[in-house]
């Protein structure tokens, strides 16, 4: 649930943070729907070819880092590294920030089906659905700070992301594993 919770936080919070980039927030919401397109691919891909814990942890933590790197490219209208506004470097970031988290949302449910007995498993999935609803649920109020501070908003996504990614570490692996049938 807090891996549900944090990956739903950063999952829905990084689309209503394209507001606080400094770029053109069509383009921006534009590209981020390319990335999602591009995500359930590669999603698929990796998740035929390696282990389920590793392809979250490591999308989890990608994101959390593209997310704190964004900190140098924000700050209002112009970027610490970047005086010219940090346009470029900063949605570049984001948009891997995105692709990542939104990469390890889509493992994540995967994760659950298999990792769940079958007489659980519909109520796994709806508890896990649950924590990423209110983990969006409460991404609306990081996005309003991050209008006064920018960097904050990119630190706690990211942060939280990093979370997320070391709390799947603690489950069993679940690739090439039988799905069981009962808790026993």
């Amino acid at each position: 649930m807090m891996t549900g919770f944090g990956i739903g936080f950063v999952y829905f919070g990084v689309q209503l943070n394209v507001e606080n980039l400094n770029f053109n927030l069509y383009f921006a919401v534009a590209a981020n729907a390319m990335m999602e397109i591009s995500a359930v691919f590669i999603g698929g891909v990796l998740l035929s070819v390696a282990k389920r814990r590793l392809i979250f942890s490591q999308l989890a933590f990608i994101a959390g880092l593209s997310s704190i790197l964004c900190i140098l490219f924000s700050g209002g209208k112009q970027g610490i590294l970047d005086k010219s506004g940090g346009s470029w470097p900063e949605f570049d970031l984001e948009a891997i920030e995105f692709m990542a988290a939104s990469t390890a949302f889509n493992v994540l449910f995967v994760y659950t089906l298999e990792l769940f007995p079958t007489n659980v498993r519909s109520f796994a999935v709806s508890v896990l659905r649950q924590a990423m609803v209110l983990g969006a649920s409460i991404a609306p109020l990081l996005v309003a700070v991050g209008r006064y501070s920018p960097a904050l908003a990119f630190l706690i996504f990211g942060a939280l992301s990093i979370f997320s990614g070391l709390m799947i570490l603690w489950l069993p692996e679940t690739r090439n594993s039988p799905l069981y049938e009962t808790l026993e």
